[in-house]
Protein backbone atom coordinates (compact mmCIF):
# COMPACT_ATOMS: atom_id res chain seq x y z
CA UNK A 1 0.00 0.00 0.00
CA UNK A 2 3.08 2.19 0.72
CA UNK A 3 4.25 2.05 -2.93
CA UNK A 4 0.71 2.89 -4.35
CA UNK A 5 1.30 6.44 -6.42
CA UNK A 6 -0.49 9.11 -5.00
CA UNK A 7 -0.74 13.01 -6.64
CA UNK A 8 -2.32 14.53 -9.96
CA UNK A 9 -5.07 12.26 -11.88
CA UNK A 10 -3.02 13.86 -14.95
CA UNK A 11 -0.24 12.01 -14.55
CA UNK A 12 -0.33 8.54 -15.61
CA UNK A 13 2.23 7.65 -13.16
CA UNK A 14 -0.46 8.37 -10.55
CA UNK A 15 -2.58 5.29 -9.22
CA UNK A 16 -4.76 7.72 -6.53
CA UNK A 17 -5.85 10.77 -6.67
CA UNK A 18 -7.77 13.67 -4.95
CA UNK A 19 -10.91 13.35 -2.91
CA UNK A 20 -13.75 15.19 -5.61
CA UNK A 21 -15.10 17.26 -2.71
CA UNK A 22 -14.62 18.83 0.60
CA UNK A 23 -17.18 16.87 1.69
CA UNK A 24 -16.37 13.25 0.28
CA UNK A 25 -12.47 14.55 2.05
CA UNK A 26 -14.31 14.87 5.38
CA UNK A 27 -16.36 11.35 4.99
CA UNK A 28 -13.64 9.71 4.38
CA UNK A 29 -11.71 10.56 6.78
CA UNK A 30 -14.78 10.13 9.36
CA UNK A 31 -14.93 6.41 8.38
CA UNK A 32 -11.38 6.30 9.08
CA UNK A 33 -11.40 8.01 12.75
CA UNK A 34 -14.59 5.41 13.08
CA UNK A 35 -12.86 2.41 12.14
CA UNK A 36 -9.81 3.30 15.24
CA UNK A 37 -12.37 4.13 17.40
CA UNK A 38 -14.48 0.68 16.78
CA UNK A 39 -11.21 -1.35 17.47
CA UNK A 40 -9.66 -2.28 13.68
CA UNK A 41 -5.90 -2.16 14.06
CA UNK A 42 -4.33 0.87 11.22
CA UNK A 43 -1.54 -1.62 9.22
CA UNK A 44 -0.55 1.80 7.00
CA UNK A 45 -2.06 5.64 5.88
CA UNK A 46 -5.18 7.13 7.64
CA UNK A 47 -3.66 10.57 7.14
CA UNK A 48 -3.99 13.20 4.14
CA UNK A 49 -0.88 14.26 1.99
CA UNK A 50 0.06 17.15 1.27
CA UNK A 51 0.69 17.64 -2.34
CA UNK A 52 -0.14 21.16 -3.44
CA UNK A 53 -3.83 21.99 -4.95
CA UNK A 54 -6.11 19.41 -4.13
CA UNK A 55 -7.15 16.93 -1.03
CA UNK A 56 -5.06 13.43 -0.76
CA UNK A 57 -5.23 10.83 1.35
CA UNK A 58 -3.02 7.93 1.84
CA UNK A 59 -4.00 4.30 1.00
CA UNK A 60 -5.36 3.38 4.04
CA UNK A 61 -5.23 -0.46 5.36
CA UNK A 62 -7.27 -1.72 8.42
CA UNK A 63 -6.88 -5.40 10.18
CA UNK A 64 -8.75 -6.80 12.59
CA UNK A 65 -12.03 -5.75 10.92
CA UNK A 66 -15.19 -7.55 12.29
CA UNK A 67 -18.60 -7.13 9.83
CA UNK A 68 -20.41 -5.12 11.94
CA UNK A 69 -17.53 -2.23 11.46
CA UNK A 70 -18.60 1.00 9.76
CA UNK A 71 -15.09 0.32 7.59
CA UNK A 72 -16.80 -3.22 6.69
CA UNK A 73 -20.33 -2.34 6.41
CA UNK A 74 -20.79 0.87 4.21
CA UNK A 75 -19.18 2.06 0.86
CA UNK A 76 -16.40 4.52 1.69
CA UNK A 77 -15.50 5.60 -2.08
CA UNK A 78 -11.88 6.36 -1.06
CA UNK A 79 -8.60 4.65 -0.46
CA UNK A 80 -9.43 2.59 2.80
CA UNK A 81 -9.51 -1.35 2.70
CA UNK A 82 -10.46 -3.45 5.35
CA UNK A 83 -8.45 -6.73 5.42
CA UNK A 84 -10.73 -9.82 7.34
CA UNK A 85 -9.26 -13.18 7.70
CA UNK A 86 -11.31 -16.51 6.48
CA UNK A 87 -10.31 -20.21 6.64
CA UNK A 88 -12.33 -21.95 3.86
CA UNK A 89 -13.86 -20.01 0.63
CA UNK A 90 -17.40 -21.01 1.76
CA UNK A 91 -16.49 -18.29 4.55
CA UNK A 92 -14.66 -16.05 2.23
CA UNK A 93 -17.51 -15.78 0.13
CA UNK A 94 -20.11 -15.23 3.32
CA UNK A 95 -17.92 -12.36 4.08
CA UNK A 96 -18.02 -10.28 0.83
CA UNK A 97 -22.16 -11.18 0.33
CA UNK A 98 -22.63 -10.30 4.08
CA UNK A 99 -23.58 -6.30 3.11
CA UNK A 100 -26.43 -4.40 1.53
CA UNK A 101 -23.88 -2.77 -1.30
CA UNK A 102 -22.12 -4.85 -4.05
CA UNK A 103 -20.28 -2.76 -6.39
CA UNK A 104 -16.64 -4.60 -7.10
CA UNK A 105 -14.88 -7.41 -5.77
CA UNK A 106 -11.48 -9.92 -6.80
CA UNK A 107 -10.16 -12.87 -6.14
CA UNK A 108 -6.70 -13.58 -5.95
CA UNK A 109 -5.62 -17.22 -6.62
CA UNK A 110 -3.88 -19.32 -9.07
CA UNK A 111 -6.68 -22.08 -9.24
CA UNK A 112 -9.14 -21.07 -12.12
CA UNK A 113 -12.12 -23.29 -10.30
CA UNK A 114 -11.69 -21.69 -7.29
CA UNK A 115 -11.75 -17.66 -9.07
CA UNK A 116 -14.74 -19.04 -11.12
CA UNK A 117 -16.98 -20.16 -7.99
CA UNK A 118 -16.45 -17.13 -6.26
CA UNK A 119 -16.72 -15.23 -9.45
CA UNK A 120 -20.32 -16.56 -9.85
CA UNK A 121 -21.54 -16.56 -5.89
CA UNK A 122 -19.94 -12.98 -5.04
CA UNK A 123 -23.15 -10.69 -5.19
CA UNK A 124 -21.03 -7.88 -6.89
CA UNK A 125 -21.34 -5.65 -10.14
CA UNK A 126 -18.28 -6.20 -11.38
CA UNK A 127 -15.78 -8.50 -10.85
CA UNK A 128 -11.80 -9.07 -11.13
CA UNK A 129 -9.56 -12.26 -10.74
CA UNK A 130 -5.53 -11.56 -10.48
CA UNK A 131 -6.23 -7.90 -10.64
CA UNK A 132 -8.02 -4.54 -10.04
CA UNK A 133 -9.69 -1.69 -11.35
CA UNK A 134 -9.49 -3.20 -15.24
CA UNK A 135 -11.17 -2.89 -17.89
CA UNK A 136 -12.16 -0.26 -20.65
CA UNK A 137 -15.06 1.83 -21.66
CA UNK A 138 -16.48 -1.53 -23.13
CA UNK A 139 -16.95 -2.82 -19.68
CA UNK A 140 -20.10 -1.79 -17.91
CA UNK A 141 -19.91 -0.61 -14.83
CA UNK A 142 -22.59 -1.17 -11.86
CA UNK A 143 -23.57 -2.80 -9.01
CA UNK A 144 -25.54 -4.88 -7.36
CA UNK A 145 -28.20 -4.45 -4.51
CA UNK A 146 -27.48 -1.05 -2.94
CA UNK A 147 -24.92 -0.36 -5.46
CA UNK A 148 -27.21 1.36 -7.85
CA UNK A 149 -29.46 0.69 -10.75
CA UNK A 150 -28.48 -0.18 -14.04
CA UNK A 151 -25.40 -0.26 -15.90
CA UNK A 152 -23.05 2.65 -17.00
CA UNK A 153 -20.56 1.75 -20.23
CA UNK A 154 -20.82 -0.51 -22.79
CA UNK A 155 -23.69 -1.85 -24.49
CA UNK A 156 -26.01 -2.03 -21.18
CA UNK A 157 -24.61 1.50 -20.65
CA UNK A 158 -26.23 2.83 -23.79
CA UNK A 159 -28.86 1.10 -23.30
CA UNK A 160 -29.69 3.43 -20.16
CA UNK A 161 -30.37 6.65 -22.04
CA UNK A 162 -32.04 4.91 -25.02
CA UNK A 163 -35.90 4.60 -25.68
CA UNK A 164 -36.53 1.89 -28.37
CA UNK A 165 -38.71 2.43 -30.89
CA UNK A 166 -39.62 0.29 -33.76
CA UNK A 167 -41.01 1.51 -37.24
CA UNK A 168 -41.77 -0.94 -40.17
CA UNK A 169 -42.64 1.13 -43.57
CA UNK A 170 -43.52 -0.73 -46.80
CA UNK A 171 -42.19 0.31 -49.90
CA UNK A 172 -43.18 0.10 -53.72
CA UNK A 173 -46.61 -1.21 -54.28
CA UNK A 174 -48.67 -2.32 -50.99
CA UNK A 175 -50.27 -5.50 -50.70
CA UNK A 176 -53.30 -5.44 -48.43
CA UNK A 177 -53.56 -7.47 -45.76
CA UNK A 178 -57.25 -6.99 -45.38
CA UNK A 179 -58.81 -8.41 -48.98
Amino acid sequence: MKKIVVGDPLDEATQVGATTTDAQNATIMGFIAKGLAEGARLVTGGTTVELGNGQYIAPTLFSGVSRDMSIARDEIFGPVLSSFRFDTVEEAIAIANDTVYGLAASVWTKNIDKALTVTRRVRAGRFWVNTIMAGGPEMPLGGFKQSGWGREAGAYGVEEYTQVKSVHIEVGNRSHWIK
